[in-house]
């Protein structure tokens, strides 16, 4: 019968975690990346969906033997993996950093999108695709203007707002009338929902630490 001590079942329990904690982030990544595949070609944004699928998928292709070493108890088999993991580790950690700096930007690069694709749709009478799918995203994320609804002042040299702008059973919002409107702008609703993984990735930290630990502890007894 297969004996596992209580240091292999720690490790293989912190396992089980990163793994699930891998698996979310790769979701997140690749839902960033359906989701502002809809409304914009900015590069950066595709850069940190892909970012976000890479290494959760690397991590996953490490810890699947490495939790098998832990339960056959193979001791070479252990250090080898842990010597990756510790490498894949540092890694990750300057994707982390990376990451922060890149979400510092994220508000800049909705604004460009946002800006970039209105202006296309006023500029441009034989195009409607933009216009539509700005309004498409101020209607699912209750949101006016890319930082606030103000904007649209600058733009159009009115008080009117675009429909999906006013609330609920509001037909017609003016900016004179701050209770028809949303008042929130949509690029900070957007940096607001991708900041969400910036949480999931400090949790993997967390994690990873954790392990790193055990992992040092069994080289310790072992080796």
């Amino acid at each position: 019968m297969l004996e596992i001590s209580i240091t292999q079942y720690l490790i293989f329990c912190l396992e089980i975690i990163i793994i699930l904690a891998t698996v979310i982030d790769f979701v997140n990544g690749v839902f960033i990346l359906k989701y502002i595949s809809s409304w914009c070609n900015y590069f950066s944004l595709y850069y940190i969906s892909v970012e976000l699928m890479t290494w959760p998928f690397i991590m996953l292709i490490i810890l699947i033997p490495l939790s098998y070493s832990v339960i056959k108890n193979s001791k070479k088999s252990l250090l080898i993996f842990s010597y990756i993991i510790i490498f894949i580790s540092a890694l990750f950690l300057y994707s982390l950093f990376h990451h922060n700096s890149v979400y510092t930007n994220l508000k800049a690069a909705s604004f460009y999108c946002f800006y970039t694709d209105y202006f296309q749709s006023v500029n441009n009478t034989n195009s409607h695709y933009n216009l539509d799918t700005i309004n498409k995203i101020q209607k699912a994320n209750h949101c006016c203007g890319c930082l606030d609804p103000n904007e649209y002042y600058q733009i159009n040299g009115d008080d009117k707002l675009p429909i999906t702008c006013c609330i609920d059973n509001v037909e017609n919002c003016s900016l004179l009338y701050t209770e028809t409107y949303y008042t929130t702008g949509c690029c900070t609703k957007l940096h607001l929902k991708y900041t969400f993984n910036i949480s999931i990735i400090n949790f993997q930290i967390i994690f990873l630490f954790l392990f790193m630990v055990q992992i040092f502890n069994i080289y310790l007894r072992y080796f």
